[in-house]
């Protein structure tokens, strides 16, 4: 079942998330997979504003974590249909947007 177009609000957490990273990497001259370090309540994963997905971060495949960061946003609930979505530190990004 298509839950249709991604809510605009729920782009914006991983959107915000990147924001985050970058404003971090300027500071710290390296990538974090540790929410805490940028201020969000958990180390692991950050729900987005319509909790219609959950977002995590990783090193990105092929990077160690202080030259890539990997945001994932793992569709939950009815927006699971639709799939999950990936932003990378480089602009790369997979999924439905």
């Amino acid at each position: 079942m298509f839950a249709g177009p991604i809510d605009r609000m729920d782009i914006r957490t991983l959107l915000r998330l990147c924001r985050h990273k970058s404003a971090f990497f300027a500071d710290q001259v390296r990538y974090t997979d540790d929410l805490m370090d940028l201020g969000y309540a958990s180390a692991t994963a950050v729900p987005s504003v319509e909790n219609f997905y959950e977002v995590t971060a990783s090193a990105c495949i092929d990077a160690p974590i202080d030259r890539c960061i990997l945001l994932s946003a793992v569709a939950q609930t009815d927006q699971a249909s639709d799939g999950d979505l990936t932003l990378d530190s480089r602009g790369a990004k997979t999924g439905y947007w």
